[in-house]
């Protein structure tokens, strides 16, 4: 029997008679290579050489190779996670095989950790003692241990036990922080596509009431609102829950146009106390005062409809209607939904018909329609001149003279034909 400690061994041997064929293991051997085997570590590794004469008898030799036992009794990695996000708590120093001693803190909300202790060598064995007390727990690479923290400081000892028996101790003291009461933020800002908004006052996170005055063109704003400790506080805008930390907490807000929009924050610390800011973003009113659609109809055949074709900055028309047209009514539409409209101070709903109005017979009827923006201030006066056609009609319905011995009456037929009456 051979004692060593290295992981193989070469055999090598010399033929008695060159016609002998060696086999070691069941494996053929030459004596010019040899053989070279892989042994057990920390057990017995036996090699088996029969030597075939030529003549078909055969002997067998054995040797047993007793390989000593792995000291490495050291880490090669560690490991701290939070249990529900597998976020690796971060150990100071950086781990380094050689440094035994290492410190780490959680905040009050991540409780439950695992730990999770590679060794350098295979056959060494981890075991974890949490807190001094018994018994340690056995944990390695694929299988991590789990504990639930205390507040204040924790105790973490990793002992490697390496194949000679031999140990070596790690130690990790675990601040597990007191539950935090911060409900501020560290920042709130504004923006559209284009630009940054302005807050008044400025930002402080002592100030909880803010104002901001938009363009009617802004219709909507970003909102970052950037916790103090992002990892305890929870951020509402509107009631959403910000979970994403892209470009900061942000969230989109819709602005209410020609009005004021409140925008609420609540910042929810770990012991789920909280406070709220707010922004009151007011957005000018539209100062659009034109119309996007005007129709008129005759009222004498409300199933014809004559749209008008508008061009922009153009706000004088007219157009020349028959002399059958005497009454007629206009449709408007306006551009802008805060705008209003009134046809010759009576006030039109948009999308409806105004009243009737009466044509003045072989003249022109000016028709004032007027649009207010919804700012009350811009407006638009659309002048609309229609001129009725003069009548054409040039002959009598009826004539009945009052003298002489006959009375004529004449009776009008149509304006081609005439009928006669005599009366005695």
């Amino acid at each position: 029997m051979l004692f060593i400690f290295q992981s193989s061994l070469v055999i090598q041997f010399t033929k008695r008679d060159s016609n002998q064929l060696i086999t070691v293991n069941g494996v053929q051997a030459y004596t010019n290579v040899g053989y070279t085997g892989t042994l057990t570590e920390g057990g017995s590794t036996v090699f088996t050489i029969v030597v075939n004469a030529q003549a078909g008898n055969t002997r067998t030799y054995l040797i047993t190779v007793m390989r000593a036992a792995s000291s490495e009794n050291f880490l090669a990695y560690l490991a701290l996670k939070d249990v529900n996000t597998l976020a690796e708590h971060a150990l100071t120093p950086a781990f380094s095989t050689s440094i035994s001693s290492y410190e780490a803190t959680v905040i009050y909300s991540r409780q439950e950790i695992t730990v999770t202790p590679t060794a350098s060598h295979t056959h060494a064995a981890c075991s974890v003692l949490f807190n001094n007390v018994g018994p340690a727990v056995t944990a390695s690479s694929s299988s991590p241990a789990y504990f639930s923290l205390t507040e204040g400081l924790n105790y973490i000892e990793v002992t490697v036990t390496a194949q000679d028996g031999s140990t070596m101790d790690y130690l990790v003291r675990v601040t597990r922080s007191a539950v935090s009461t911060d409900t501020d933020l560290s920042q709130i800002s504004l923006s559209n596509s284009a630009s940054a908004i302005a807050m008044t006052p400025a930002w402080s996170a002592s100030t909880h009431h803010y104002t901001a005055q938009v363009a009617n063109t802004v219709s909507d704003m970003t909102i970052e609102a950037d916790p103090a400790d992002a990892a305890t506080q929870q951020v509402y805008v509107q009631g959403v829950l910000l979970t994403s930390r892209r470009n900061g907490y942000a969230h989109s807000v819709p602005l209410l146009e020609g009005g004021n929009t409140v925008v609420y924050i609540q910042v929810v610390a770990e012991d789920r106390s909280s406070s709220w800011y707010n922004i009151t973003v007011a957005r000018d009113a539209s100062t659009d005062a034109t119309l996007s659609g005007l129709r008129w109809r005759n009222s004498g055949d409300i199933a014809s409809d004559y749209d008008v074709t508008l061009v922009n900055g153009n706000l004088a028309y007219g157009w020349t209607v028959d002399n059958d047209v005497g009454v007629i009514a206009f449709e408007l539409i306006v551009n802008h939904f805060g705008a209003i409209s009134t046809v010759d101070g009576v006030l039109v709903t948009s999308g409806s018909y105004s009243g009737d109005i009466i044509l003045t017979e072989g003249g022109t009827t000016v028709v004032s329609v007027l649009v207010t923006a919804q700012d009350g201030i811009t407006s638009h006066n659309y002048q609309i001149s229609i001129v009725r056609t003069a009548s054409d009609i040039a002959f009598l319905s009826s004539f009945v003279p009052t003298s002489g011995a006959y009375m004529y009456m004449y009776m009008y037929v149509d304006k081609n034909e005439l009928s006669t009456t005599f009366l005695t």
